[in-house]
C-alpha cells in the first residue's frame, strides 16, 4: 500500500528523520572515509561494480535489522504510529510479490529492474535461505547458496550484513512478466495468516512479530475455507496453487479427507498423520478454491489421549505455493 500525503506533509515527515539518521549516521558515511567503516568490503564491492544497483530483501522476521529501517522505525514511532510501517516497507510488497513465484520469475524481476546485488541481514543470511511463510503472498523460500546468489561481503557490528551478486540464468533475462498479486483468505481466522505484532502496554509495537505457529496453520472446527489470487492488474495469466496439507499432529490421528473445488472441478485428497498431501489447483485472477473437511473435525483429546489441547481441529496447512502458469 503506498501512502497518500501532500508534498509539505511528506517534507515535515522526512526532516526529522533524515536529521536524526545523519546524527546516528549507522553506516559511518560521516566517519571521513568509507573505507573505516564496518561496511567497508560491502562498500568496495559495490564501487567495483559498473552500474551497481542494490535490493535489500530478508525473511519475515528480519527487515527491520537493515540499520536505517531499524531508525526510521523507531523515529516514527511516536510522531507517527499509524504511518511507519506504509513509509518504511513502501514498495516491499511488491517485492515479496515476485519473491514468492519462485526463482524464475523473481529472477526475471531483478534483471529488469537491474539489480546486480541483494543485501540481506546478518541473521537471514546465517539460515541460507530468504523465508517467508504463507499469507499475503504464497510461501517464500529462496535459496542463497547454490542458487542465484553468491555471497561476496559480510559485514560485523550491531547491524551485520551480507551482500550477495546475482548471477542470472539464461532464463531469467528474459522479459519479466507484471504479474503482482495478493492472496485474499476467507472462512477463517486472521490468526490462520496473519503475521502478527505484539505490542506493549502504551501501543508501542515491541517489534515481536509472530505467527501462531510458523511451521503449519491449523483450521479449526466452524471454519470453511475459501482462498483467491487477486491480481495486481487486469490480467488473463492463469496461476498454479499448490497446498501441502497435513492432517492433526498425532501419528495414530485418523486420516483426512478433503474436497478441493474451484469454478470447474472438484477433487477429493486424503491426508493421513504418516505422510503430508501436496495438491495443485489451476486457477485465474479472483477465481474462489474451496476447501472443505468431509469427515468433519475432531478434538485432540480423540485421537491423542494425552492431549490438553481443546481446539477442534479439521486440518492443517503446511505450504501455500503460487507458480505463474506457462504457456
Amino acid at each position: 500500500m503506498f501512502l497518500k500525503i501532500r508534498s509539505k506533509q511528506l517534507l515535515a515527515l522526512l526532516i526529522p528523520v533524515l536529521l536524526v539518521f545523519v546524527m546516528i549516521d549507522p553506516f559511518g558515511i560521516s566517519a571521513g572515509s568509507k573505507n573505516n567503516t564496518q561496511y567497508s568490503q560491502i562498500y568496495d564491492q559495490l564501487d567495483a561494480t559498473p552500474n551497481a544497483r542494490v535490493l535489500m530483501i530478508a525473511s519475515w522476521d528480519d527487515y527491520y535489522e537493515f540499520p536505517i529501517n531499524h531508525y526510521m522505525r523507531n523515529i516514527l514511532n511516536d510522531r507517527f504510529p499509524s504511518r511507519r510501517v506504509d513509509i518504511v516497507e513502501r514498495g516491499y510488497d511488491e517485492v515479496l510479490s515476485y519473491a514468492s513465484l519462485g526463482e524464475l520469475e523473481f529472477g526475471r524481476y531483478l534483471h529488469n529492474r537491474g539489480i546486480t546485488h541483494i543485501l540481506v541481514p546478518g541473521k537471514t543470511s546465517d539460515t541460507g535461505q530468504i523465508f517467508h511463510r504463507w499469507g499475503p503472498h504464497g510461501t517464500i523460500q529462496l535459496t542463497l547458496v547454490g542458487g542465484m546468489f553468491v555471497e561476496v561481503a559480510q559485514s560485523g557490528g550491531d547491524y551485520p550484513l551480507a551482500l550477495f551478486k546475482v548471477e542470472y540464468s539464461d532464463k531469467q533475462i528474459e522479459p519479466a512478466t507484471e504479474e503482482t498479486y495478493v492472496l485474499k483468505w476467507d472462512g477463517v481466522r486472521g490468526e490462520l495468516y496473519s503475521l502478527m505484532t505484539k505490542y506493549s502496554k502504551d501501543y508501542k509495537p515491541l517489534y515481536y512479530k509472530y505467527y501462531e505457529d510458523i511451521k503449519i496453520g491449523w483450521v479449526f472446527g466452524g471454519e470453511q475455507l475459501k482462498l483467491k489470487v487477486v491480481a495486481g492488474q487486469k490480467t488473463s495469466q492463469k496461476y498454479i496453487v499448490e497446498f501441502t496439507f497435513n492432517a492433526p499432529y498425532a501419528s495414530d490421528a485418523p486420516p483426512v479427507i478433503l474436497q478441493i473445488a474451484n469454478s470447474t472441478s472438484l477433487k477429493t485428497v486424503m491426508v493421513t498423520a504418516a505422510q503430508p498431501e501436496v495438491f495443485a489447483i489451476e486457477v485465474a485472477s479472483n477465481e474462489f478454491i474451496n476447501v472443505r473437511n468431509t469427515l468433519g473435525c475432531r478434538y485432540a483429546s480423540t485421537f491423542d489421549k494425552t492431549a490438553t489441547d481443546g481446539r477442534l481441529f479439521c486440518y492443517g496447512i503446511m505450504n501455500v505455493n503460487v507458480r505463474l502458469k506457462q504457456d
